[in-house]
């Protein structure tokens, strides 16, 4: 009994580890307040990818900043202060760290207490079953 509960206790522990990188993600240029769809990206993904479009550039400058953000494999950062369609693609590696531009940024933090509660309670029974 006590080699089963130490094995589901080490699988608990390799699930919290091994989860997927999770990005903000929409398919096309959206407002970046719009764009906030929660996707758990593949295994071979490292990158969360916000790629900004700014429309109607023009001083003084009126348009809402739009972007499309995505999982992807790789990513190459580039200059922030570039305008139009060739704005900044900006890149990270943590779950859903493309939030520029949303107005909350609390599901990042709940993401990672989640993780943090179930690494806690799996090493805790671990060592309540040694």
């Amino acid at each position: 009994m006590k080699g089963l509960m130490l094995y589901f206790a080490a699988a608990a522990v390799a699930l919290a580890l091994v989860q997927s990188l999770q990005c903000y993600t929409c398919d096309d240029y959206t407002a970046s307040k719009d764009c906030s769809t929660v996707t758990n990206c593949s295994d071979t993904t490292k990158f969360c990818k916000t790629a900004v479009k700014s429309p109607n550039v023009g001083f003084p400058f009126t348009g809402d900043e739009e972007v499309r953000r995505v999982c992807a494999v790789s990513c190459e950062q580039t200059e922030e202060d570039s305008l139009g369609n060739d704005g900044p693609t900006f890149c990270c590696n943590s779950d859903l760290c493309n939030n520029r531009g949303l107005s909350s940024h609390s599901n990042s933090l709940a993401a990672s207490a989640l993780n943090l509660s179930v690494l806690i309670l799996t090493l805790t029974a671990m060592r309540i079953f040694l």
